[in-house]
């Protein structure tokens, strides 16, 4: 999978970290094996992503949209609405509270040293302004 977009650019952050991880705790063992852990560490989180990305959502959108709507037909803006909405839920996903009351990507970022807790709290600040 090729880092395309934040999503994308978190996924390559965290596959560095865990590459430096398993080599660095595993300085001695065969590549072969140092990359098995690699992928022990980073198969469920990246699986996950994945299946995220591989929803389309607002793809879906507009596939029904060219589905339902004749061609000499205007779109009716609720197809717009729904995009927009399904865009800010993607893009502001790290900023919304789970059911743990944390932010999952800041909380992410901030576990595995990617950013600061004062980088965290201020794009807490900003998720507040959006």
């Amino acid at each position: 999978m090729l880092p395309v977009g934040s999503g994308g650019a978190m996924a390559a952050l965290l596959d560095a970290l865990a590459l430096k991880e398993a080599f660095e705790k595993n300085a001695t063992a065969p590549h072969s094996e140092v990359l098995r852990i690699y992928e022990g560490l980073r198969y469920k989180d990246a699986s996950m992503h994945q299946g995220k990305c591989r929803q389309q959502p607002a793809e879906n959108i507009v596939q029904e949209a060219m589905d339902n709507v004749p061609v000499t037909s205007e779109v009716p803006p609720e197809y717009e609405q729904r995009i927009q909405e399904i865009m800010k839920k993607i893009h502001n996903a790290g900023l919304e509270k789970t059911t743990a009351g944390e932010n999952d990507v800041i909380a992410l970022g901030v576990s595995k040293g990617i950013i600061t807790e004062e980088q965290a709290a201020a794009l807490r600040g900003l998720a507040k302004l959006g």
